[in-house]
C-alpha cells in the first residue's frame, strides 16, 4: 500500500523558529526531507491541537469559495477535517470527516450519506514505515503526498501575503481505480511559513499530459493556530456524531 494511496479526497511559535527543530536544532531548507520532518515535527505541540482553515477563491467559477478546516490532535493520533463548498455567500456542499483508532468516518451533504474506510495494523505499519507514523496526519491531504512520493525537491524561497516561505514540490499520480483519472502525473506544492515550517498555501496541478484536468487551489491559509481540546465539544472527534448527521430517508 503506497503512501499517497492513503489519501481520500477528503504565526505560532513551536520551536521551529527561524528554521529551527527541536531544542534549536537548525533545519536545512535545502534539504526536502528536513523541512517535510520539520513541517510534521510543527503541527504537534503537546497538549494542543493544531487548527488551520484554508481557502480557495475561485471567481472565474461564478465566485465559488472552497473552504478546508482541519483540527489534527497529534497526541491522540486522530483528527477532524471539513470542506464546505459556497457559491455567492450560500453553502452548496459539505464534507465531514474524523479519523481515529485507523478508522476515518465520513459524511457528504449532497448524497446524505456516511462511508467508512478501516486499516488494520500491519496495514498502517507499511505506511508508518515511510513516515506516515501518525494517523493524524491524514487530516491534511497533502501529509502523504509529500511523505510516499519519490520525487519532491525543495523548489526554493518566496513570499506569500509578504511572508517568506519555503516552497516543497512532490510529484504524484492517482493509483488505478476510483474515480480520480489514470495516467495523469500532477505536482503538488506546499508552502511553508520559513520562521515556523507551518503551512501557508497548498495547490496542484497537471504535469502531463497537458490537456488533462485537475489543478487544484490554491488554498491559503487564514488560520493556523493551537486550540486546547478542552475548548472542542466532547464528541468533536466522533464517529458517531458523524454517522448522526445522516438524516433518514
Amino acid at each position: 500500500m503506497a503512501v499517497a494511496g492513503l489519501v481520500l479526497v477528503v504565526g505560532v511559535g513551536v520551536g521551529v523558529g527561524c528554521g529551527e527543530g527541536e531544542e534549536g536544532t537548525e533545519v536545512d531548507l535545502s534539504d526536502v526531507d528536513a523541512v517535510v520532518a520539520g513541517h510534521l515535527e510543527a503541527l504537534s505541540e503537546p497538549g494542543k491541537v493544531f487548527h488551520a482553515k484554508a481557502v480557495w477563491q475561485q471567481p472565474e467559477r461564478e465566485g465559488r469559495v472552497e473552504v478546508e478546516e482541519v483540527w489534527l490532535d497529534v497526541d491522540n493520533g486522530r483528527f477532524r477535517g471539513e470542506r464546505r463548498i459556497e457559491q455567492e455567500g450560500e453553502e452548496t456542499g459539505f464534507w465531514l470527516v474524523v479519523g481515529a483508532d485507523l478508522v476515518m468516518t465520513s459524511y457528504k451533504s449532497r448524497s446524505n450519506s456516511v462511508s467508512t474506510q478501516t486499516w488494520t495494523p500491519d496495514e498502517w505499519a507499511e505506511g508508518a514505515e515511510a513516515g506516515m507514523d501518525n494517523f493524524a496526519y491524514l487530516g491534511l491531504e497533502y501529509i502523504p503526498i509529500l511523505i510516499g512520493s519519490d520525487e519532491k525537491r525543495v523548489v526554493g524561497e518566496s513570499t506569500v501575503e509578504g511572508q517568506p516561505v519555503v516552497s516543497v514540490e512532490a510529484k504524484w499520480s492517482w493509483e488505478p481505480g476510483g474515480e480520480w483519472p489514470e495516467g495523469v502525473t500532477y505536482a503538488l506544492t506546499v508552502d511553508l511559513d520559513k520562521s515556523t515550517l507551518l503551512p501557508m498555501q497548498v495547490q496542484s496541478k497537471v504535469i502531463e499530459p497537458e490537456d488533462a484536468e485537475g489543478s487544484y487551489g490554491p488554498f491559503k491559509y487564514e488560520i493556523v493556530e493551537y486550540v486546547s481540546e478542552e475548548d472542542l465539544p466532547a464528541d468533536f472527534f466522533s464517529p458517531q456524531a458523524v454517522e448522526e448527521l445522516a438524516i433518514p430517508e
